[in-house]
């Protein structure tokens, strides 16, 4: 029910949308040229979890600045590996994921490219994590450092 200034009284139904968004506490990238498969993502924070939430056999993809990994927690812990990445989620939501590979060509379009050397520049990167069927976009501020051709790093 509204009320306009002159009295006029209305009443009809509105229909919200709440897109819950994860709580990112860290966001670090580290990309070497020199040597292959030698870059790391690290990323933290909390999920919006429903009360009761339990980790066992949950899917989880990351997706963050176009570097994707997907994991399923098994039955017996909050803790997967995918090669040399691994995730750990607990059931209040909070997780921690690390991926370990090769991410450059990935990255390149989000402004990480290391074609020049820069210091703490700040770059937004985005992320996109799923556990199960609910999706949680977000973007996270970095400041990125680079040395032309041989490293960078954002955090």
């Amino acid at each position: 029910t509204a009320t306009d200034e002159s009295g006029n009284v209305g009443v009809g139904t509105v229909n919200v949308t709440v897109t819950l968004q994860p709580l990112i506490t860290k966001l670090q990238i580290k990309l070497s040229f020199a040597a292959s498969g030698k870059d790391s993502i690290s990323l933290s924070g909390v999920l919006p979890v429903p009360v009761g939430f339990k980790t066992a056999g949950q899917s989880v993809a990351v997706d963050i600045g176009g570097v994707t990994q997907s994991f399923t927690l098994p039955a017996n812990g909050s803790t997967a590996k995918a090669g040399a990445s691994r995730i750990k989620l607990s059931a209040n939501g909070k997780f921690s994921v690390s991926l370990k590979g090769t991410f450059a060509a990935a990255l390149a379009d989000e402004g990480l490219a290391g074609t020049a050397s820069v210091k703490n520049v700040p770059l937004t990167v985005p992320i996109t994590l799923q556990l199960g069927d609910s999706t949680f976009p977000t973007r996270r501020t970095v400041l990125y450092s680079a040395v032309a051709g041989k490293s960078v790093r954002a955090k």
